[in-house]
């Protein structure tokens, strides 16, 4: 009789473990599908604390889903197929990466002419083309300078 209420015993306990186990991890996967905003975010963030950033434009949309990071690359791809000239866009621009968002690197020969409101014209020149490709407008870039024979 001990030994079935023992038995009765571990198997309660391993029930509620395994219940408590699958609420957690339920609870854990909303929050990290909640959360790719904040990580694409938090990239961004980190770009800024590096001492080659210049500026960012665009948006981030609340939901970040796998279709518009597709997006993302596409634009980036369709970018590419125009460089290593990107003279239609600015002739500083010496490459554009992607990440979460499109990254453009400028050349550092350009650092004393290079200011926001050439920043904006190349950011509209690049949302225009992403936004004609891809169909994505306010697509987030971040400015850089190119780590080249200048630095």
């Amino acid at each position: 009789m001990i030994k079935r209420r023992n038995a009765a015993k571990r198997l309660m306990l391993v029930i509620s473990v395994f219940i408590l186990l699958c609420s957690f991890a339920g609870a854990g996967d909303s929050e990290f599908n909640g959360s790719e905003s904040n990580e694409v975010s938090d990239s961004i963030t980190e770009f800024e604390n590096d001492p080659l950033f210049i500026a960012y434009r665009g948006t981030i949309p609340e939901t970040v889903n796998q279709e518009w990071k597709n997006s993302i690359t596409d634009c980036w791809l369709n970018l590419n197929k125009i460089g290593p000239s990107y003279s239609e866009f600015d002739r500083s621009i010496s490459g554009v990466a992607a990440s979460d968002v499109i990254i453009v690197e400028l050349g550092s020969a350009y650092k004393g002419e290079v200011d926001d409101s050439r920043i904006d014209a190349m950011y509209l020149k690049i949302e225009e083309y992403c936004e004609e490709q891809e169909g994505i407008s306010d697509i987030p870039v971040i400015f850089m300078w190119a780590q080249d024979e200048e630095d």
